[in-house]
């Protein structure tokens, strides 16, 4: 199986702040051991803010972790009795960037993207569940506390939003030309 290290992207976290997420997590875990959220520092990781993944479990579907956007390589586990189940607790919170799933059922795959309220929705993605748009490719909108257009950027309707469309028709020449 091997550890969730090996199977994360390492992306630097923006700022400091970011940076120490996972160890202000880690305290608000009430006696959950977490497993990662070091500060990674050696080679090239020297001269960014990288840290370890981090994974938890047994957290109150309540808990803050379970309802915050950390914007790092961060997984809370949670058990659910079915898929119905999982979409409502995940469409309860304010926020809907990105969603993910891994299945093998083609009802599932049909059933997700019609009920999940999120922007950004990834099936059966190798490299991750719910990071890595593909600019010029995929539009990246959020919906809910996520965005606020309904538009995704860098997909082809996002620049018109900017624009407004406009007909002039002229009839005869101008008297002073």
């Amino acid at each position: 199986m091997g550890t969730i290290g090996q199977f994360a992207s390492l992306l630097p976290a923006q700022g400091n702040r970011r940076a120490r997420r996972p160890r202000r997590a880690h305290s608000r875990t009430s006696g959950i051991e977490p497993g990662g959220g070091k500060r990674l520092s050696e080679g090239f990781m020297a001269r960014g803010l990288f840290v370890e993944p981090t994974l938890v479990a047994g957290l109150a579907a309540d808990h803050a972790i379970n309802r915050e956007e950390l914007f790092l390589p961060f997984l809370s586990v949670q058990e659910f009795a079915s898929l119905d189940a999982a979409i409502a607790d995940a469409n309860r919170d304010a926020y809907g960037l990105t969603s993910g799933i891994y299945t093998e059922s083609k009802a599932t795959l049909e059933t997700f993207p019609d009920t999940i309220q999120a922007g950004v929705l990834y099936a059966n993605r190798a490299t991750g569940a719910t990071t890595g748009a593909w600019p010029g490719i995929q539009t990246f909108c959020g919906w809910k506390g996520s965005g606020t257009t309904g538009k995704g950027g860098l997909g082809r309707w996002y620049l018109p939003q900017f624009m407004r469309e406009q007909s002039l028709t002229v009839f005869g020449q101008p008297a002073n030309a």
